[in-house]
């Protein structure tokens, strides 16, 4: 069991500010408290989890190296020590959140400049420390890992002191003569290479040898101290067993009376566990923890490398964009931990799919990507995606149960497409978006429309949230009339935006675009005060209070203040939350969580009702229905649209009889024409909206009707409630 002194408390917390804090301490040793890193958030809803394990894991493994371990940004602030730190921090004079002397701060920046490790010796009083600074240039760190030299450095100076210092000094002695005989080693020496003295007294040094080195690497090794006088530097050795293992060591030549080097001092330690630490910090910084496979940075260098030698060969590479079908769906229900399962098996499948030379990728989330180089045309391409969504579509075990998915992938080709790989990446993505657009399970390659159209919905997004600061969105009112006499029960609230050249834009333009950014939320919380506003406002005038009907998204759903957004809103413009209905998909209600159901439940528990949108064109089944807390079904206009059809009136008659069986409101949209509007009364639905009474209009044009309470006339419905 590790010693209670050497154990590590790492505790990550969010502040209010969106960033993360690192808090290390010790029972025996000074206080130290990282500096603030910042939070990153990218397209990968699962960046910012990847960030916090890879900074778990090093704060792991410092806790259990057996020097100072410290990891210090590029401006010089320590976001990190370990307990062993404490006493370079104190000859600093600072601490963790705090900054590295000046001149460190520039060995810091020495080391992101080269992209290279780099060692500095450090004077504390009597002690010698080494400090090696090992870059991690993506993360943004630099990792400092201290070596007590001290004895290393008596033992240089002072070996002819006598033996007792010889015998006692921790790190290994070996004393060879001009031959490479060795006359004499430590105790240290024996315990890192398993020789006894005797073992080993006569032996050629060439008996340590690991053969991972070149005769021209141990030449360069011997030029240098008979040079210098002293060499060095790593390598690999040998131990008794045939262990291979690294060590950090240092020459020194000794001169004989002649003035000429008869003995050389060999100084060495075990740097395995400090290669070890340095191989896992890689790993976290290059591969993904989950999959194991590269992750985005990993990705794009080793595009940006495969593009660079294709520009010289003229070779062809394509770039594919990857994910999952409803990954989402199969998270929520059956956990994240068969979510993780899930994303491992992919990714094993995907690697399985491709060629040895071929890289694949884990983006984030459920996204993955693969660079093919070298290949002869498209068709090579498109074989190799058919062969992945054949692969994945095959049923897998997950958590104990056997489960299906389908994958979508965007195919982009160099140099057709794009030469630069930011751009192959974004027109393999924008491929990927058209192929779920076409109904998923598929590939599409990129073509000059599809830029075209990513490149209006960019547009269109950087038009959005000028819109939002402009309050440019305004909120139209559909009514809900009675089929037989006109009469008004309600209205559907829906979102519009006015340009600035005027123009009134419908939500079926926008909406899409809304949910992908998360502007949604701030249009949705928009909408909903208008219309509690205005709905107080015709209730002050006189007007009997109507249901009004506000869609309500996924995204906004999840959202955890969601029900506390509602309720301020309601709190702030006066109006009853009892006259309100919030109108949510069919695919909405029946993917939801548990949370979002607790989230509707608290809706209706203010008496607010809820009705499903576009119902019929899903996957509804009656056994569902009866575990969803909702008031009212809506049947999708796809039914209405022609009433000659047998089949949409089945569906549409179906709808109303369950309706009624479950004791649910139905109401039809998408009504325009008379005929319609009969056949829905002949079949016992009694409430419907539309052209045929009204398109959404503006709360000055709705204003007559509000106050007549019912239809107009030239629209064919009579109406007793309607005064001309």
């Amino acid at each position: 069991m590790r010693n209670r002194q050497n154990e590590v408390n790492v505790s990550l917390f969010m502040e209010k500010t969106g960033r993360l804090s690192m808090n290390t301490t010790d029972d025996h040793m000074p206080h130290a408290t990282a500096a603030p890193m910042p939070f990153i958030n990218v397209r990968s809803n699962n960046i910012w989890a990847d960030e916090v394990r890879k900074h778990l894991a090093f704060a792991d493994l410092a806790g259990r190296t057996p020097f100072a371990t410290l990891c210090v940004s590029r401006d010089g602030t320590i976001l990190y020590a370990n307990r062993g730190s404490w006493l370079l921090l104190s000859h600093w004079k600072c601490e963790a959140g705090k900054s590295v002397p000046f001149e460190w701060t520039a060995h810091v920046n020495n080391v992101f400049i080269h992209s290279e490790t780099i060692e500095i010796e450090e004077q504390i009083g009597i002690k010698t420390i080494q400090i090696v600074l090992v870059p991690s240039t993506d993360l943004g760190t630099v990792y400092l890992f201290c070596i007590d030299i001290t004895e290393r450095k008596t033992a240089e100076q002072k070996l002819i002191l006598g033996s007792q210092v010889f015998d006692n000094v921790v790190e290994a002695v070996m004393i060879t003569d001009a031959d490479g005989r060795i006359l004499d080693v430590n105790n240290a020496f024996s315990a890192i290479t398993y020789y006894t003295r005797e073992d080993i007294l006569g032996e050629n040094v060439n008996i340590l040898r690991s053969g991972r080195h070149d005769d021209g690497f141990y030449r360069s090794m011997w030029n240098a101290v008979i040079r210098n006088g002293n060499w060095q530097g790593e390598l690999w050795d040998r131990r008794k067993n045939g262990e291979i293992y690294p060590k950090w060591m240092s020459i020194s030549a000794v001169a004989g009376v002649n003035g000429r080097s008869s003995r050389y001092v060999c100084l060495f330690s075990d740097i395995s566990t400090l290669k070890q630490t340095q191989e896992q910090l890689y790993n976290m910084a290059h591969y993904d923890s989950l999959t194991g496979l590269p992750n985005r940075r990993n990705f794009l260098d080793r595009l940006e490398l495969t593009l660079e030698h294709a520009a010289r060969s003229g070779e062809t590479v394509a770039v594919m964009f990857m994910d999952l079908d409803d990954f989402k769906f199969i998270n929520d229900h059956l956990g994240h931990a068969a979510g993780d399962a899930l994303l491992r098996e992919a990714a094993v499948r995907l690697r399985q799919s491709v060629r040895e030379a071929d890289t694949v990728a884990r983006m984030g989330g459920d996204e993955f990507t693969a660079i093919l180089p070298t290949i002869d045309n498209s068709r090579n391409a498109l074989s190799i995606a058919q062969k992945i969504l054949g692969s994945i579509a095959a049923p897998m075990t997950v958590e104990r149960r056997e489960i299906t998915v389908t994958a979508s992938i965007g195919i982009a080709i160099y140099p057709d497409d794009a030469k630069e790989a930011g751009s192959l990446l974004q027109n393999a993505d924008t491929a990927l978006y058209r192929s779920k657009e076409l109904g998923k399970n598929s590939h599409q390659f990129f073509s000059l429309e599809m830029n075209t159209k990513a490149m209006e919905r960019l547009t269109l997004q950087t038009q959005l949230r000028h819109a939002l600061t402009a309050n440019e969105f305004l909120v139209y009112y559909q009514p809900q009339i009675h089929s037989a006499d006109g009469r008004l029960v309600g209205l559907e609230a829906l979102a519009r935006w006015q340009n600035p050249d005027g123009i009134i834009i419908s939500a079926e333009k926008f909406i899409d675009i809304a949910e992908e950014t998360g502007l949604i939320q701030e249009i949705g919380d928009l909408v909903l005060r208008e219309v509690c506003r205005q709905g107080t406002s015709w209730i002050n005038a006189g007007i009997p209070p109507l249901r009004i009907a506000v869609n309500i998204s996924a995204t906004q759903l999840k959202q955890t203040d969601f029900v506390e957004r509602i309720e301020t809103i309601l709190a702030e413009t006066g109006f009853s939350a009892e006259h309100l209905e919030f109108e949510l998909t069919e695919r909405v209600l029946i993917e939801a969580a548990p949370e979002t159901l607790r989230k509707i439940a608290r809706l209706k528990a203010m008496k607010s009702t809820i009705a499903v949108d576009d119902f019929g064109t899903k996957y509804s089944s009656l056994s569902c229905l009866t575990k969803l807390p909702i008031d009212r079904l809506k049947i999708d206009r796809s039914f209405i649209h022609d009433p000659m059809s047998v089949s949409d009136l089945a569906i549409a008659a179906a709808i109303v009889a369950m309706g009624r069986s479950l004791n649910l409101g139905v109401i039809a949209e998408g009504v325009e024409t008379e005929a319609q509007a009969i056949m829905l009364r002949e079949h016992g639905c009694e409430l419907i909206q539309g052209f045929y009474c009204s398109a959404a209009v503006s709360p000055s044009e709705l204003y007559p009707m509000l106050m007549n309470g019912g239809c107009k006339q030239d629209n064919g419905v009579r109406s007793d409630a309607y005064v001309s």
